[in-house]
């Protein structure tokens, strides 16, 4: 049920532990260093990188889409077909990253079309 694109949770959704230490859960491919490096296009070397898991939430596939989404588990279990979601799905595998400034935000927003 997981797409290999890259996603993370917009930057409104950011967890804040102060004006300088923006932080922001990546998925797909966009977890891998190099690749986020690259699409904030910028060396920000007071980044933080840790793995991190979203529970409770399932990636899925929008049709017609370059990118997939995160909703809640409970949701995915109303338009999944039965049997086809694993208990595996109802957690997301990312990384949290802190450290990011508003400008690198802003670019990982609008390197995902938000």
């Amino acid at each position: 049920m997981s797409s290999s694109n890259a996603q993370h949770t917009s930057a409104k959704d950011q967890v804040n532990s102060g004006p300088a230490d923006n932080a922001v859960f990546l998925y797909g491919a966009l977890m891998h260093p190099m690749i986020m490096r690259q699409t904030i296009a910028v060396e920000n070397s007071d980044l933080e990188l840790a793995p991190a898991t979203l529970s409770n939430y399932t990636r899925l596939h929008i049709k017609d889409q370059e990118h997939s989404a995160l909703v809640p588990s409970d949701v995915a279990r109303k338009i999944v077909p039965e049997g086809r979601l694993q208990q595996d799905d109802m957690m997301v595998r990312g990384v949290l990253v802190k450290g990011l400034t508003q400008e690198d935000l802003e670019r990982l927003d609008n390197a995902q079309g938000e």
